[in-house]
Parts: structure tokens; sequence; C-alpha cells
């Protein structure tokens, strides 16, 4: 079975794209042939210096802008791999990345689904050799999933994660997380420009907006003092 591409948004730190996510995925054995980073403009020298042998594509500014970028540059109904650029790495219960990798892309090749993401974090405790197939949350930092240029996130950064989700429930009635693994990396909390009380204001208008969107999908919950939202699992 032929590899998908590796598609990474990164903005203004190659460094940590470097030491992380394509030091993870070189250890893995993943062809640096199929790995694509998205960058604005303004820094495609930067980055071409920092990661030689790397494709390097120019997209948009803003994570929304590229992430749909990325979709137009893809073929519709092409199988790819979405990254982060921080990402320290998978842990499993002794699956390869490749490994998993391959069972989704076979999961995803039966159409019968159009996402798979494994569990959001790498608590080994919670790990258990299954897959779900119910309205789940899947990571952006990573996953994989069929290309299609209709689904668009509308809604803010700070939770595109679960409208990925949804809209890909919604257009297969299912979605594949795998149990077996999970996600290796810091999340980012408030960083990245304004103060805490900004990010809970915004934070909370985007909760708002998406149950508001989906009502039938997702509800709202505090989750340590944030706004977050809980996907309805029974959701049909």
């Amino acid at each position: 079975m032929l590899l998908p591409k590796v598609c990474i948004p990164s903005y203004n730190r190659p460094d940590v794209l470097k030491r992380k996510t394509l030091a993870f995925l070189q250890k893995s054995g993943y062809p640096s042939q199929l790995i694509f980073v998205f960058v604005v403009s303004d820094e495609f020298e930067k980055y071409s210096q920092t990661i030689p042998g790397y494709n390097l594509v120019v997209g948009l500014p803003g994570l929304k802008a590229q992430r749909k970028y990325i979709s137009n540059w893809l073929s519709e109904d092409e199988i790819y791999i979405g990254l982060d650029d921080d990402v320290d790495g998978i842990k499993t219960l002794g699956k390869s990345f490749l490994d998993i990798v391959r069972d989704a892309c076979e999961r995803l090749e039966t159409r019968n689904y159009g996402l798979f993401g494994i569990l959001p974090n790498s608590d080994a405790r919670r790990f258990k050799d299954s897959t779900t197939t119910h309205l789940s949350f899947i990571l952006g930092a990573f996953f994989v999933c069929r290309n299609h240029h209709s689904i668009h996130l509308r809604g803010s950064c700070l939770t595109d994660d679960y409208e990925r989700s949804i809209l890909y429930f919604i257009k297969y009635g299912a979605i594949c997380r795998y149990r077996g693994a999970g996600v290796q990396t810091k999340y980012a909390g408030t960083s990245g420009g304004g103060n805490r009380k900004d990010f809970i204001e915004r934070k909370t208008q985007s909760v708002i907006h998406l149950i508001k969107t989906f009502p039938d999908y997702c509800s709202y919950r505090n989750k340590k003092g944030e706004p977050d939202i809980l996907l309805k699992w029974r959701a049909k």
C-alpha cells in the first residue's frame, strides 16, 4: 500500500519543526519525499535553509486559511495525513507509526469512513487495542483523512478539531478512532497572543458558535475552568 502525503502547516518555527515533527517522522522511517511543509512567502528562505531536502509549499498566512489552502491544494478524494509542527511522537501499544497509517488508509479505502485519529494524549493507562466508530474527538495534531473540497472549517481555530470531527461524522456517519495510541505534544494553552481573559472570551465565543451551529452533535461543558465542547457520542 502506498503511503499518503503528510501535510504540515508551520509558521515562524522551523527549528521546532525540525527538532520535533520532522525528527519523529525520520525516526519512523517516513519517506521525506512525501512530507510537505506549508509556509508563508516571507519565511520560505528561512525554512529552506533549516530543513533542506523537504518539500516546501507557499500557502497563506493564518492557520485557518492555511488549512483551507492545503485542502484546495490536495486533489479531491485524496487521502492524506495532517500533522502539527510540534508533535514529539506517537505513543502506541506496540504498533509502529507506519502500521497505524496503513491501518488508517485501509479503513478509509473502504469509503465507510473519511476521518481517522487516535487518542488526544499519550496516557497509556487509557490505551486499548480497539477502534471506535461513533462520533469522537479527533485531535488536529495528527489525523488521517480523505480530502473533500466541500468540507470547510468555518469556525475559530480554537474549536476547529471539533468542527472537523463533526463535519466528517455528518458526511460519513462514522469516525475511526484507534484507542491503542496517543499523540505526544504540549498544548499551547493561551500562547499565541492575548492574556488569559482574552483567551477565555474568544474560546467562549467559539464554543457557543459551534454548539449553536451543531446542536445535535455537541454540548457545552466546563473543563478545568475553561469553556469546552462535549461531543454527543450517541449522535446518529
